[in-house]
């Protein structure tokens, strides 16, 4: 963890990155199917001048299964390494699933 003050700071969203300075990046996931949804895996994959700053990172919804209307959210840390001065895209984020298809028995 690193300890610079950013955990302490009011989480809100924000419209500009500034050098050097770290900050979060959350994916909401609101599940919708009616069937039952397994995570299998997520990944973030920042754009260069955009970096993780976490030493490993691994997926924190793999695993997880999620019904209709339920919410998942993943939170991934970054520093930007340059000037952005203009709207970029900072990350792609993957996610690989299953659902499972509601059956039904028959005695």
């Amino acid at each position: 963890m690193h300890d610079n003050g950013w955990c302490k700071r009011q989480m809100c969203e924000t419209d500009r990155l500034y050098v050097g300075e770290e900050f979060g990046v959350i994916n909401y996931l609101k599940f919708t199917s009616p069937w039952s949804i397994a995570i299998e895996d997520t990944s973030m994959t920042f754009i260069t001048p955009v970096r993780s700053i976490e030493n490993s990172v691994s997926s924190q919804l793999a695993g997880k299964i999620f019904n209709k209307e339920e919410i998942g959210a993943e939170l991934n840390l970054a520093v930007c390494d340059k000037l952005i001065d203009h709207n970029n895209n900072i990350a792609q984020y993957r996610i690989t699933w299953k659902s499972f298809i509601a059956q039904q028995y028959y005695y």
